[in-house]
C-alpha cells in the first residue's frame, strides 16, 4: 500500500473468497486469477487494518477471531458496492450521453486502470471515462455485449 489508508474493493473481494473457500488456492480459482495476487492483496489489507484476518499454515487456512467478526461487514460493503455501481451504470445508460468505459480486473491495481484513464481523459476531454473493476470473466462479458 501507499501509506495511505485506503481499502479498495478488490480488498474485500480477496478477503470474502478466501474466507468462503478457506483456500488460497480455490479462492483464486473462483476469481480467475493465480493464488498469489490474491495472497498478496489480502495481506495488503492485514496491513491496512492492522490485524489477521486468516491463520495460516501448509494446510489449512482459517479465518480468526477478528476475519469473523469483519466478513459480515465485507459482504456487506461488497453487496452495497454492487448495488452503487449498477445504479450507476443504469443512469449513465438512461442518460444517452457518451462515456468511455475502461474495465480492469476487481484484484488489479488501480495505478495502472488510473494511468490509462488518465490518458483517456487527455485524448478525450470531452468525454467522461469510468473505471469498473469486475471478475475478468465479467470483462470478457462486457465485451462480447459490446458493453
Amino acid at each position: 500500500m501507499t501509506g495511505s489508508a485506503i481499502v479498495e474493493v478488490r480488498h474485500l473481494t480477496a478477503f470474502v473468497a478466501v474466507a468462503e473457500e478457506l483456500h488460497f488456492a480455490r479462492a483464486a480459482a473462483r476469481l480467475q486469477l493465480s493464488p498469489s495476487p490474491v495472497s498478496r492483496t489480502v495481506l495488503e489489507l492485514e496491513r491496512e487494518l492492522g490485524v489477521e484476518l486468516f491463520v495460516r499454515s501448509h494446510h489449512q487456512v482459517r479465518l480468526t477471531e477478528a476475519g469473523t467478526a469483519l466478513l459480515p461487514t465485507a459482504r456487506q460493503l461488497l453487496g452495497s458496492w454492487a448495488a452503487f455501481t449498477a445504479h450507476g451504470r443504469a443512469l449513465a445508460r438512461d442518460s444517452g450521453a457518451p462515456r468511455i468505459r475502461l474495465g480492469s480486473p476487481s484484484l488489479a491495481p488501480s495505478t495502472v486502470a488510473d494511468q490509462v484513464a488518465a490518458l483517456l481523459a487527455e485524448l478525450q476531454p470531452d468525454i467522461p471515462v469510468a473505471i469498473e473493476f469486475e471478475a475478468s470473466v465479467d470483462l470478457l462479458a462486457a465485451l462480447r455485449a459490446r458493453e
